[in-house]
């Protein structure tokens, strides 16, 4: 059998499921096409080392919506789509499973397909328009029909709660061997032999190393050489735009004294306005006159770690 019935499926087996294999969602993150998750991420969440993130209003809202949306577009495209109420599985590689929001009942000797569902904004949406489906949609769809079997699927999509759009998707035969081959090796070399994949930005780095040690020195190849004399340069390049631009924002500024706009015509060429007043906590007034009820209402935070460049030009970059 090819799929795991999820009726009465608790939410700790269904979590418990997913992280023995490689779901929709964890496909753009592998390939690195993700904007939201990287490939550490999910390493991290299929070894148990880091919970899944929590819902948050936007995630609830999709869920809810789910059903209106897959309704109304089989109701606007005359399709018969059926809810799946199953965990499906690769029938050769087990370790690849997804579940798809709908399956449109086949049509027009089509063969069955899969209708995935998404809730957007306008200004996302043209976006989509100009570009097409934004890769991680891309990869999830790819991913539902590479291990349901199935050749093609739709993306409906409603945009500000109100207008309903349908992309369409094909299967795609190279495109699903390099992700297939990108998941396993994945699986198997990284979380199967459990070796993190290597970090890719900031965040990455602090999963993996969250605290300094303060007495560990490394020293530099001739790789770390050559960074930090190409580091040093684009810091004295930055350093002089930055002095630069400050020098021509004041000969702006010079030239509207109080005025608000600076325009040619019509046309709007810069800015200076006031902010409105606003309020401000004396947090040193407060904890000086009131330390008990300070010291309530404070815990001790984790120390960032602050980037210096000692050679050169000095620069210091603060890793919040």
């Amino acid at each position: 059998m090819n799929y795991i019935n999820t009726h009465n499926l608790g939410r700790e087996q269904w979590l418990a499921l997913r992280r023995g294999g490689l779901g929709g969602s964890d496909v753009a993150a592998v390939l690195g096409l993700s904007p939201y998750r990287t490939a550490l991420d999910v390493y991290l969440e299929k070894t148990g080392e880091k919970q899944p993130a929590a819902d948050n209003r936007r995630m609830q809202a999709g869920r809810l919506l789910e059903d209106t949306v897959a309704n109304w577009w089989a109701l606007h495209h005359g399709a018969r789509i059926r809810r799946d109420h199953k965990i499906r599985f690769h029938p050769r590689y087990k370790c690849l499973f997804g579940n798809i929001d709908r399956l449109i009942v086949a049509n027009d000797k089509r063969g069955p397909g899969v209708l995935e569902v998404k809730t957007t904004s306008g200004y996302v949406y043209k976006q989509w328009q100009e570009s097409g489906l934004p890769p991680d949609t891309h990869c999830q769809i790819m991913h539902y029909l590479n291990v349901t079997g199935h050749r093609w699927g739709r993306v409906a999509i409603l945009v500000d709660g109100y207008d309903l759009h349908d992309i369409a998707v094909e299967y795609n035969t190279a495109f699903i061997r390099q992700m297939t081959e990108r998941l396993l090796d994945f699986w198997h070399n990284n979380i199967g032999k459990h070796q993190p994949p290597q970090p890719v930005n900031e965040n990455d780095l602090k999963q993996l190393w969250p605290k300094a040690d303060a007495d560990k020195i490394i020293q530099a190849d001739a790789t770390a050489l050559q960074t930090i004399d190409k580091l040093v340069d684009v810091t004295a390049r930055l350093a002089d735009l930055s002095d630069t631009k400050k020098e021509l924002e004041l000969q702006i500024k010079l030239l509207l004294k109080d005025a608000t706009v600076l325009a040619a015509g019509d046309t709007t060429l810069a800015t200076w306005k006031q902010n409105r007043d606003g309020m401000k906590f004396d947090i040193n007034k407060f904890r000086t006159e009131h330390p008990a009820l300070y010291q309530n209402y404070t815990e001790m935070s984790p120390g960032s770690r602050r980037f210096l460049l000692k050679c050169g030009q000095e620069q210091s970059i603060e890793n919040n």
